[in-house]
């Protein structure tokens, strides 16, 4: 039996850094190119694993979480460098789906001077979660499922949620992305997600989206947390609202910031903590992810998170 199973996707990400890339303004924001036809020098070059439930996999099982993923891979050289990474951060793989038609996922990085990125993405085998790929059994006797983005694969979604929701449980946290979100907007999301949620996360941006449906959502999951990055942001417990302001900290890149905070809020939460402990446990997380390269490197270990500056007694 698993402490924590997290469900979504497990990539490989590669950072290519060069102070050659163009930055220009536009209406919606910073862009970064560079002039077609040339030869860049690039800085630097690297090769992380990332994916919203492998970063938070790795996340829970360095605070002590005995932690499986529930992911969808190809079989190739990707899928192998993944399964090992996982492996050693004692993530247990056996409940991963390898399918030999599917290519493992994966996004290029594009980082230029200031942290300004650009993220080609592509999927790959991480967005075709089937229902069948749903580990009933090991969901139903696990005490706690941490979902993160599934591509709006709304069957699969609908899977899990009916379980849980028979099995008259809530111990379930959501990451959405967009698409889902953009379900939810428009009606088309199962809507016993509802009912089975005890934790929804979200940033400000994706919080937009489902304007309209916000108070409902706010009055049927007790826990409601919306991220603004370095503004802060604010948790919804109990429909009672808690803002809360972000530390001024230097990135070196944002990758995974938002996995490292509801990956530490919902540690803090399964350790029986206030939720205002919670908020500083997801801000550790993610203020050390930012000052690495990799959304995984920086996440810390429970004996870190013990030993953190807003724990240590004032003398």
């Amino acid at each position: 039996m698993y402490d924590v199973i997290t469900i979504g996707s497990a990539v490989v990400d590669i950072f290519i850094q060069s102070d050659e890339f163009e930055l220009q303004s536009s209406k919606s924001g910073v862009v970064l190119s560079s002039t077609g036809g040339d030869k860049l020098l690039v800085d630097d070059f690297s090769l992380r694993t990332g994916g919203g439930a492998g970063n938070a996999a790795v996340g829970f099982s360095r605070l002590g979480f005995r932690t499986a993923i529930v992911t969808e891979v190809g079989v190739d050289t990707w899928s192998e460098i993944i399964e090992e990474e996982f492996h050693k951060e004692i993530v247990a793989t056996n409940l991963i789906s390898r399918e030999h038609r599917e290519k493992t996922g994966g996004s290029i990085i594009l980082l230029a001077k200031g942290g300004v990125r650009t993220i080609l993405v592509h999927r790959g085998a991480s967005s075709m979660l089937d229902p069948k790929d749903i580990p009933k059994q090991s969901i139903a006797t696990a005490d706690w499922i941490h979902l993160t983005n599934l591509s709006a694969q709304t069957s699969t979604l609908e899977t899990l949620f009916d379980h849980l929701q028979k099995k008259k449980t809530r111990k379930l946290s959501w990451n959405p992305g967009r698409k889902e979100l953009e379900l939810i907007a428009q009606g088309k999301m199962p809507q016993t997600f509802l009912e089975v949620c005890q934790i929804f996360l979200v940033n400000a941006e994706e919080w937009s989206i489902v304007e309209k449906l916000q108070q409902k959502i706010i009055d049927s999951i007790p826990v409601v947390v919306v991220t603004e990055g370095d503004k802060g942001g604010r948790v919804f417990h109990e429909g009672k609202e808690q803002k809360y302001t972000a530390h001024k900290v230097d990135s070196v890149d944002n990758t995974g910031a938002g996995d490292a905070f509801g990956m530490g809020f919902v540690s803090a939460i399964l350790k029986k903590k206030e939720v205002s402990e919670a908020i500083k446990w997801g801000q550790e997380s993610a203020e050390h992810v930012v000052q690495h390269l990799g959304a995984k490197p920086g996440l810390r270990t429970l004996k870190q998170m013990k030993n953190a500056t807003w724990n240590t007694p004032h003398k």
